[in-house]
C-alpha cells in the first residue's frame, strides 16, 4: 500500500513497480525487508483458532519515523477477522525505518505496507508525512481511507494539503493498511485476479471487514473509529 507523492495515493506492495504486483523488488523503501531476517523471537504471538500462533516481529524505530500502534494493537485486529483468513500467513512484521527511506520519501510514493511471500509488512512512518503537499486531489476511493481514519485534506489554492494526527494514523495503519495487505494474502490463496482485480480486491475485502469488525463489537480499536466518525 503505497501513500501519496505530494498526490493522490496508491496501495501497492513488496513485489510491485507501480500500485500492481509484478513479483519485481525495485524499491528502496523496501530494502529494509531483506535486510532485516526476523531471526529473533516475535514480539508477540497471537492465539489464532485451527493453528499455531501468529508471530509478530517489530523492529527497533527510527527517531524520525512514527509508530503510533504496536504489536498488542495488531494482535487485536488479527483475531477479530475469521481464522480462515490467517491460513499459511507466517507473520506479520512491523519495520523500523531508515535514513534512506527518509531520502526516498521526498521523492517517490511512501509505502504504508506491503505484502510477500506469506508476510504482512507494516512500514514505519516518517514523521516529516505527518503533513504533507499535494499537487492534486486523492483518488476517491483513497481519500476515503484518509477520512474514514480522521485524516484531513483541504484544498489551499491550487494544492491540498493532507494531515495526519498520531490517533488517525494510528487508526489508518489498523484499520486500512493491515487489512488491505491481508486482502492480498487471502486474494493469492483462494483467486487468480489480473493485477487491477487483485489491487480492487485488497481494497474492497479492507473495508468490509472493517465494516464488519465495526459493527460486531470484536474489536475496541474499530468501534471507537465508528464512534467518532459517525
Amino acid at each position: 500500500m503505497r501513500g501519496p507523492k505530494r498526490a493522490g495515493g496508491e496501495r501497492s506492495n513488496a513485489w510491485s513497480e507501480s500500485k500492481y504486483t509484478n513479483q519485481t523488488r525495485f524499491d528502496p523503501l523496501d530494502s529494509e525487508i531483506p535486510s532485516w531476517r526476523f531471526r529473533g523471537r516475535p514480539a508477540l504471538g497471537v492465539k489464532v483458532e485451527g493453528r499455531e500462533d501468529l508471530p509478530i516481529f517489530v523492529r527497533n524505530l527510527h527517531a524520525a519515523f512514527l509508530r503510533p500502534f504496536g504489536p498488542s494493537d495488531v494482535a487485536e485486529v488479527i483475531q477479530a477477522v475469521p481464522a480462515a483468513f490467517l491460513f499459511a500467513l507466517e507473520g506479520v512484521f512491523l519495520l523500523g525505518g531508515s535514513l534512506k527511506q527518509i531520502r526516498v520519501a521526498k521523492t517517490q510514493l511512501f509505502h504504508y505496507g506491503c505484502y510477500g511471500l506469506r508476510r504482512i509488512y507494516l512500514h514505519a512512518f516518517p514523521r516529516s508525512l505527518l503533513h504533507q503537499r499535494l499537487t492534486r486531489r486523492p483518488k476517491p476511493s483513497v481519500l476515503h481511507g484518509y477520512m474514514r481514519a480522521g485524516a484531513t485534506c483541504i484544498q489551499q489554492g491550487g494544492t491540498y494539503r493532507l494531515s495526519f494526527t498520531e490517533t488517525s494514523l494510528r487508526r489508518f495503519f489498523l484499520h486500512d493498511v493491515l487489512l488491505h495487505e491481508l486482502g492480498h494474502h487471502v486474494d493469492r490463496r483462494g483467486r487468480r485476479h489480473g493485477q487491477r482485480e487483485s489491487e480492487s480486491y485488497a481494497r474492497w475485502f479492507a473495508e468490509a471487514q472493517a465494516r464488519n469488525l465495526a459493527c460486531s463489537g470484536r474489536s475496541t480499536n474499530f468501534s471507537e473509529a465508528v464512534r467518532q466518525n459517525a
